[in-house]
């Protein structure tokens, strides 16, 4: 399904809304859909500011849209190497940001290498970093909205009372918002009666509609 016409896809438009909040006229705004191509002082300061909000944002929290399973294969063996602790190691994809620690086998991860004494090829899973607005959920583009604009107010307006008004409403309402909403959807039935209502469902769907047994 086609993205609707008004759906943020560049990191020029994430620019472009942290100015608005830290009250930036339209015309200081950033006018090159490229971001990397704007220029001028205050995108300078949008740019400098902007991938290291992003990687904060995708670092300190775990977005379930960032997850990303992957096949590692051809790694290189360590085992005639004396001074490694380990057999193996594999290149991490280069959009790796952090692991999803996965108990099933031993590891570490030092300088884009996972180290480990599996010389077969390993499944794992990891969080990804995307500077890709398009595949971020909604609650993802709004802490990076807020955190670039409190990261940009004061170069930009040099105005404290402005950058306290925006880090109150970006703990207050934007980050627990996010953090509610993304919680939300890995809620599975808690309660007794909706353990039971999802038990009865899932038996149904198992053992048919004319099964006799007494739920």
């Amino acid at each position: 399904m086609a993205a609707p016409a008004t759906f943020i896809s560049t990191l020029t438009e994430i620019g472009n809304l942290a100015l608005e909040d830290v009250g930036e006229a339209v015309k200081d705004f950033l006018t090159n859909p490229v971001f990397d191509d704007n220029t001028g002082l205050i995108p300078a300061v949008v740019q400098r500011h902007m991938y290291v909000v992003i990687r904060e944002a995708q670092t300190d929290y775990t977005w379930d849209a960032l997850l990303k399973p992957v096949m590692l294969t051809l790694p290189t063996d360590l085992t005639d190497d004396e001074s490694s602790l380990w057999g193996y190691s594999y290149e991490l994809p280069d959009d790796f940001l952090r692991p999803t620690w996965d108990e099933s086998f031993d590891y570490e991860i030092e300088n884009g290498l996972l180290y480990c004494n599996i010389g077969e090829t390993i499944r794992i899973k990891y969080h990804r970093y995307s500077i890709d607005p398009t595949e971020w959920p909604s609650t993802l583009l709004a802490v990076v909205r807020g955190k670039l604009g409190i990261a940009i107010c004061l170069p930009v307006t040099e105005n404290d009372k402005k950058l306290a008004q925006l880090m109150n409403i970006f703990n207050q309402l934007v980050l627990p918002s996010a953090q509610r909403v993304d919680a939300y959807a890995k809620k599975s039935p808690n309660s007794r009666r909706k353990r039971q209502n999802y038990s009865r469902t899932r038996g149904r769907r198992r053992y048919g509609v004319d099964d006799r047994r007494s739920y």
